[in-house]
């Protein structure tokens, strides 16, 4: 099952003297710059598997890492995840 995020409906406005060039070309950017962090965010939370790194990088990433964060260790091809402040295999 994948998450599908609404996106916002580009702005036109109904006259060209209603709004400022100035102004409309503000909100043409920030409605692209939003659609673009929505579809980031949908993105993430489709990840179906978790990323493959190092041992050495997963030793890295960990120390910054919140509980419950999953990598896949393509040096031992083991499944870690971040339990309680220490990284553990889970499979």
């Amino acid at each position: 099952m994948s998450i599908f995020l609404q996106r916002i409906d580009a702005f036109s406005p109904a006259t060209d003297a209603e709004f400022s060039f100035s102004y409309t070309t503000w909100l043409a950017v920030l409605i692209d710059t939003l659609n673009e962090i929505i579809r980031v965010i949908q993105d993430a939370l489709n990840q179906t598997s978790a990323p493959q790194y190092t041992t050495t990088q997963i030793t890295a990433l960990a120390v910054d890492a919140p509980n419950g964060t999953l990598w896949y260790d393509i040096t031992t091809n083991q499944l870690k995840a971040k339990v309680n402040g220490v990284v553990v295999v889970l499979a």
